[in-house]
């Protein structure tokens, strides 16, 4: 509001998603991106305990895959700054291998899921991406992974994801931890 003098729905905003947020800000406000970098930032980091959550069995499934040796990465839309508060605010970076931030630019999931992918030496069919949108689970199939979907996020958008014919798709955290104990 600050900066384009009106309010987004979230369907607004997800419209931009792609770029990670300074993209999408130096789209939205020209005259003054960085600004509105800092801004937002700031923003994130003050609200970010009240509106995020660790979805519950998260923790409890990251501690089960790292027991069984499972490398785990985060590829995401979000830029690194963002993406460093979560982490840090949810104490979750020790559960993983690699993060690959968004593109200020684009989005590069699948060329980012393949090159995680080829550093670790696997098999693509080896591996699976989970995402929330339609276009995690497109990045996936480009990729050449096992695409998953999840929505347990009240973002997501459960009959999309089904739409598009994933491995899997799943509305609880631990629906999804028994599918990939199954499938280890």
């Amino acid at each position: 509001m600050k900066f384009t003098g009106r309010n987004f729905s979230n369907d607004e905003i997800s419209n931009y998603f792609g770029p990670s947020e300074d993209g999408i800000l130096r789209r939205l406000v020209p005259e003054e991106p960085q600004t509105a970098m800092e801004t937002y930032l700031r923003e994130y980091k003050r609200h970010h305990s009240a509106y995020a959550r660790i979805f519950p069995g998260i923790l409890d499934l990251l501690k089960q895959l790292r027991e069984n040796q499972i490398k785990l990465g985060i590829i995401t839309g979000k830029s690194w700054e963002s993406l460093a508060i979560s982490l840090e605010d949810f104490n979750l970076r020790e559960y993983f291998d690699i993060l690959v931030a968004g593109s200020p630019e684009r989005s590069f999931k699948d060329v980012n899921i393949r090159q995680v992918v080829a550093e670790w030496e696997f098999k693509p069919n080896d591996a699976l991406y989970a995402g929330d949108t339609v276009p995690d689970i497109v990045a996936a199939r480009e990729a050449g992974v096992v695409p998953v979907g999840v929505y347990w996020s009240a973002t997501a958008d459960a009959a999309k994801l089904r739409a598009e014919n994933p491995a899997g798709v799943f509305g609880e955290v631990l629906e999804f931890r028994a599918w990939i104990l199954d499938h280890l």
